[in-house]
């Protein structure tokens, strides 16, 4: 297994059911990653999904999909089907970008949320339907007033 890199998400969430045992939410990210010796992406995407809370502790599932940029450290190749020959892909890849996210997390008085997430994220197509990728993703979530 290889080591990961960084990367950086901005985004935002809006509450379809916001009662206070739970809430049905939907967020919208855009960011950057580089996994070392591998690629580097760009990426918009959006999920659905469902938090439960136990006093101000929560969990959380989302499921989603999105835009995925790609930028290949190595050279790329694809196959002609009716050729059977190689020639060298561009360079930038656009790619869909499935999601699937897990994660718990803390709500302060005052809104705030402090959470950590398991996010496991695909590129499709590509040679065997889709490759996965995982991130494990923690942050901070600010309520920012009307």
């Amino acid at each position: 297994m290889q080591k990961g890199g960084l990367g950086l998400k901005i985004g935002t969430e809006f509450y379809y059911r916001n009662r206070p045992g739970s809430q049905t939410i939907q967020n919208v990210a855009a960011g950057y990653y580089h996994h070392p010796q591998v690629q580097s992406g760009w990426f918009v995407n959006t999920s659905v999904g469902y938090r439960k809370f136990v006093g101000g502790f929560f969990v959380d599932a989302l499921v989603g999909g999105g835009a995925l940029l790609l930028r290949p450290v190595a050279p790329s190749y694809t196959c002609d089907e009716s050729t059977g020959t190689y020639r060298k892909a561009s360079a930038a890849q656009f790619k869909f970008m499935p999601t699937l996210q897990t994660g718990i997390g803390y709500r302060l008085p005052n809104r705030a949320l402090f959470f950590a997430r398991y996010e496991l994220f695909g590129e499709m197509p590509f040679r065997s339907v889709v490759l996965p990728h995982q991130a494990i993703s923690a942050g901070t979530q600010l309520h920012l007033p009307k």
